[in-house]
């Protein structure tokens, strides 16, 4: 009896969306294909899952690999699996959304930064292979979702940063403008924040207070397994 069933098995990829901020503007890195297909097209880091391998493993390993990067901060995006996706032979992809600080990342030959707005408004579509495109846009999607619920955009912040620095990243990975009280209360009423002690320098307005992350308290708000909305 015969279901049907190809007698070759698809690949099955492990792709990362890694975004990083500065400068008030989001950013994914991705990579300067150097082979065929798609030579010279922008790809998304990735490697072939290995068979003693967890996905999210493959994941850190495509993000050390590929841009010499190492994060914690992983959160699976989704599966991409349209038949022609490569054209080389059927691969089935899971992608992960990775959060880095950009000033702690030197990216590889063959590796840039992309602007994430000009990626969501298909400004830069000539410019990919394969589907990573839409990959990479679903990652940024992904974020936005996952900034109502998840601490992971903090990841993109400098270890001390300001509670405007905090407003501003939100504002841009959801594309909209937040009322700065109601913010500031919601984000003081999970008590995971601790005042540094610092101030910001160099700056061109009144220096504002610098905070960090309490690792203790996130640790214990997220062991509580209490809803996190901000």
């Amino acid at each position: 009896m015969s279901f049907g069933f190809g007698s070759a098995n698809p690949g099955l990829n492990v792709e990362v969306v890694c975004v990083g901020y500065e400068a008030g503007t989001l950013k994914v890195a991705l990579l300067k294909r150097s082979a065929d297909p798609y030579r010279g097209r922008l790809a998304l880091p990735a490697v072939g899952l290995r068979l003693n391998e967890r996905l999210s493993q493959g994941a850190a390993r495509a993000l050390k690999e590929k841009l010499d990067v190492s994060t914690q901060s992983l959160a699976r995006i989704g599966i991409f699996d349209q038949p022609d996706r490569d054209p080389r032979e059927r691969v089935i992809s899971v992608a992960y959304l990775a959060c880095v600080r950009i000033g702690m990342v030197t990216l590889p030959a063959g590796a840039e930064w992309v602007e994430a707005g000009a990626i969501a408004e298909g400004e830069v579509s000539r410019r990919f292979g394969f589907d990573h495109e839409n990959i990479a846009q679903a990652g940024l999607r992904a974020l936005a979702r996952l900034s109502h619920e998840d601490l992971i955009p903090f990841q993109l912040l400098d270890a001390r940063f300001s509670l405007t620095q905090v407003q501003r990243l939100y504002e841009r990975i959801r594309g909209e403008g937040l009322d700065k009280r109601n913010f500031r209360r919601k984000l003081a009423s999970y008590g995971i924040l601790k005042d540094t002690g610092r101030l910001q320098n160099d700056v061109p307005h009144r220096a504002a207070k610098l905070y960090s992350l309490d690792a203790r308290k996130v640790a214990r708000l997220q062991a509580s397994g209490e809803a996190f909305s901000l």
